[in-house]
């Protein structure tokens, strides 16, 4: 299967068969809906992960708003720049 990390599903299911679908990326054939994976995918619980510590950390919401970050839309693009980050070392390790 040739795959991205971070396109692997979360909590996949150790009965369920593994699949590289041509459009969905690495998944689950228990996870694949009629309209794709049902499941999130690494990256999407990573990026959630950073944007839960972006969003419970009173002091780094400060420093983030004397920076100019006070526009809540740009604490999302953070978080996933932040995922993406992390997959990238952890592909260099796996």
């Amino acid at each position: 299967m040739n795959t991205k990390l971070g396109e692997s599903p979360v909590y996949p299911s150790a009965a369920d068969e593994l699949v590289d679908h041509p459009v969905y990326g690495y998944t689950t054939k228990a996870s694949l809906g009629s309209s794709g994976p049902t499941g999130i995918t690494l990256r999407h619980h990573y990026a959630g992960l950073a944007m839960q510590a972006i969003l419970s950390n009173a002091s780094l919401s400060n420093d983030m708003k004397r920076l100019g970050w006070d526009d809540l839309s740009k604490y999302p693009k953070w978080a996933v720049e932040h995922a993406d980050a992390l997959l990238a070392e952890l592909e260099k390790t796996a």
